[in-house]
């Protein structure tokens, strides 16, 4: 999905959906889908904390635009 950031040398098993805003960190193994805005990390993959993405008003923004 849009905004998903997926770091070097990190392994997504087939099939898996990452979802929106999600980021997988370096060296990290996905091996079941994520959930939207959410950070993952290790072997196996799990979830460290939400991320929160603050526009310049400081409000969150659902939808990240990518430049």
């Amino acid at each position: 999905d849009d905004g998903v950031w997926i770091g070097a040398q990190s392994i997504v098993c087939p099939g898996l959906h990452v979802r929106q805003g999600s980021v997988l960190t370096v060296a990290s193994v996905l091996h079941r889908d994520t959930e939207p805005f959410g950070i993952y990390t290790g072997n196996p993959a799990a979830r460290l904390r939400d991320r929160k993405i603050n526009d310049r008003s400081g409000t969150f923004a659902q939808d990240v635009k990518l430049r």
